[in-house]
């Protein structure tokens, strides 16, 4: 899908629209207003940080002083300053993935397409990213981002589209998918501290269910006996496993 929204594979049927330009007869058109980082790409590894980022702004349409100017503004953005004159070959994946998302960005597209940006990178580069992205939203940037963190999706997303087997299950807030789907709260427990048995907490793996009121779960696991259980908010990664089918302990969640 992202491949075809960035005009390097063509739909087999359907069509795809990118700000009103059919990707198919207006391909150059949709190229203009995209930045794009791809999920694997291979960067000049005799050039620097800077000179990738006044040259891909020139080929941008930015003129020379522009295109410097905004390759020293990016260097500051992207928290690289330390090594603006240092050639790629010698940057770590997480810098090369901080550069590839400043040359997405150097020509203030409307568009920005990301194809799991933050893949392999350690918490510190993946907090950069985070922060860079939120910054080209503020600037009025359309971002569209695939991940398989359900961490990242829920803290930068504004709307997340779950896919399972080609088919978009749901498209909407974290908050709306929650109250959507029953799974506004969970309460997590071990079978053998009913009470009968008194058991150790520890001899059974934890049970947990779903549901739109923390009350009702708390009042439906105390008429099952069971005196130790911990309340909290549904994560993104609750709501997808449970759409999908794959959460194991999911129980249908109270009415």
């Amino acid at each position: 899908l992202v491949r075809q929204i960035t005009t390097e594979l063509l739909p087999t049927s359907g069509s795809i629209h990118v700000l009103g330009q059919d990707v198919v007869s207006n391909s150059t058109a949709v190229k203009g207003l995209l930045g794009v980082v791809p999920q694997e790409a291979t960067l000049f590894g005799y050039l620097t940080v800077h000179q990738h980022l006044r040259i891909f702004a020139k080929l941008r349409g930015l003129a020379g002083k522009e295109s410097r100017r905004r390759a020293d503004e990016l260097i500051i953005e992207l928290d690289l300053e330390d090594y603006r004159d240092i050639v790629i070959d010698e940057l770590s994946g997480g810098l090369k993935r901080r550069v590839l998302v400043g040359i997405a960005g150097a020509a203030h597209p409307p568009v920005i397409v990301l194809d799991e940006p933050t893949t392999g990178l350690d918490p510190q580069s993946r907090r950069t990213l985070w922060a860079m992205l939120r910054g080209y939203r503020d600037e009025n940037s359309f971002v569209l981002l695939t991940t398989h963190s359900m961490d990242e999706a829920e803290a930068l997303c504004d709307r997340v589209g779950i896919i399972k087997g080609g088919e978009l299950l749901a498209l909407d807030s974290v908050p709306n998918l929650r109250a959507a789907y029953g799974f506004e709260f969970k309460i997590t427990y071990h079978d053998d501290q009913g009470a009968e048995g008194g058991k150790s907490a520890g001899n059974t793996e934890p049970q947990t269910i779903f549901g739109a009121d923390d009350q009702d779960l708390i009042k439906q696991v105390q008429m099952m006996g069971v005196q130790q259980y911990s309340v909290s908010r549904t994560s993104l990664e609750d709501i997808y496993l449970g759409m999908t089918g794959n959460l194991v302990e999911f129980h249908e969640p109270i009415q």
